[in-house]
């Protein structure tokens, strides 16, 4: 897992305002990193639609039933309801800070929801992709430079299956491997 630098941007916000919206492109780690640095804190997806059911017919009941020391409330944008629920909870104990963690993508929805429910409620943070020197000190350092000049992208696979199990989407010629690199360069997974 990659050490991200933003984690103490999150824990400095998580100081400061009673919920923090991570916001970031697909993929970024949003999730990940909200987990790694909240740890205590219990996670709910939204995008899943049990939950979002649950959510949307009697959100602030569902928040209150699952938070312990707070909540991480991932792809809030699918669930609009629970904006006006989270700043009724907030108005009633202002004073504890780090209790909301509100993880989505830059959407009109969830931003809109923010601006108009959680003004002045919440501290707000763009996730980017990771930085030079998180890649120099990953489980899988490359050089920033090597990484940039070379475009080395690394994934983890996430591409859906084509029928007899290989992947459409990623251009490499061993589709058992967890992993794609493109250009190639050796893998150390055993299967290529």
């Amino acid at each position: 897992m990659w050490k991200r630098l933003a984690s103490r941007n999150l824990k400095a916000l998580a100081g400061e305002f009673p919920a923090i919206l991570l916001l970031g492109a697909r993929q970024v780690g949003k999730t990940t990193l909200a987990r790694t640095t909240f740890p205590r804190i219990p996670y709910c997806d939204l995008e899943r639609p049990d939950l979002r059911a649950l959510f949307s017919s009697d959100p602030r009941f569902q928040i209150q039933n699952r938070a312990g020391p707070g909540l991480i409330l991932d792809e809030a944008q699918t669930v609009p309801e629970v904006f006006p629920a989270l700043r009724g909870l907030i108005d009633e104990n202002r004073r504890a800070n780090g209790r909301y963690i509100i993880l989505g993508s830059a959407q009109p929805n969830l931003v809109r929801g923010v601006s108009e429910s959680l003004a002045g409620r919440v501290g707000v943070w763009e996730l980017d992709p990771l930085t030079a020197g998180e890649i120099a000190h990953g489980p899988e350092a490359h050089v920033w430079t090597d990484a940039w000049l070379r475009a080395v992208f690394l994934m983890r696979s996430t591409a859906t299956s084509a029928p007899g199990g290989n992947r459409s989407s990623a251009p490499t010629s061993n589709a058992t491997c967890p992993r794609w690199v493109w250009p190639p360069i050796p893998c150390s997974c055993g299967a290529c």
